[in-house]
């Protein structure tokens, strides 16, 4: 995902992504902005949003890692699309910008 003049990267440890268990994946982005929260919510039905849990974070080379965790539960629809969003704020500036992804998780 594009942020300003630098790059967000989703890693998920598992795809396809899977509802009912917890879902482990990474975000990188520039060490000069700092993830204040992220969610989760339905974008083809209303399930309200789900928190992001953030865990562990690394700095190397001038990138910040997260560690996250996620929980998606089942509904009625077989397959569900999904808005991931973070909100990231520039230190240097004091900017506030928020980027977001887009997927779709499937069942039986």
């Amino acid at each position: 995902m594009k942020l300003v003049d630098s790059e967000v990267t989703l890693n998920f440890e598992q795809y396809p992504i899977v509802i009912e268990e917890v879902i482990k994946f990474s975000v990188e982005h520039n060490a000069h902005f700092v993830l204040q929260k992220g969610w989760v919510e339905g974008t083809n039905m209303f399930m309200g949003k789900t928190n992001l849990a953030i865990g562990k974070s690394v700095t190397l080379n001038n990138a910040i890692n997260h560690q996250i965790e996620l929980f998606l539960g089942a509904c009625s629809e077989p397959r569900m699309r999904w808005k991931l969003v973070l909100d990231l704020t520039d230190f240097r500036t004091g900017q506030e910008h928020q980027v977001s992804v887009f997927f779709q998780t499937n069942y039986n």
